[in-house]
């Protein structure tokens, strides 16, 4: 997942994590500190949860958007197409009879002797 982010240019270095989530993990690993840190590293890897989660949410609800979205226009399409079948259908049926009259007129004028 972290792949997938962006990369930021920060002093000097590239990191795929925005500074404050680079800090949270920093803390989190430790970073120098003697062991004794264990609350300020439960505070960061809370903060850091907090903010995967309200991304994961965020990215959740684009996605909701977007099928939603989606699923209205396949909606618009397949009655549009339904409606275009539906004129070809009776487009046929009106050029099969005009080809019938034709026809019929067609052989009546041979048999009728002016």
């Amino acid at each position: 997942m972290l792949l997938m982010r962006p990369l930021y240019a920060m002093e000097g270095k590239v990191s795929e994590l925005p500074e404050t989530e680079d800090d949270l993990i920093h803390r989190i690993g430790g970073g120098g500190d003697a062991p004794s840190s264990q609350p300020p590293r439960q505070q960061a890897r809370a903060k850091l949860d907090q903010l995967l989660i309200t991304r994961l949410t965020s990215s959740l609800g684009q996605l909701t958007t977007e099928l939603s979205t989606a699923r209205d226009e396949m909606r618009r399409a397949s009655d549009t197409a339904s409606k275009h079948t539906a004129a070809l259908v009776r487009a046929t049926w009106v050029l099969a009879v005009l080809t019938g009259v034709l026809a019929f007129a067609t052989i009546w004028g041979l048999f009728k002797h002016p």
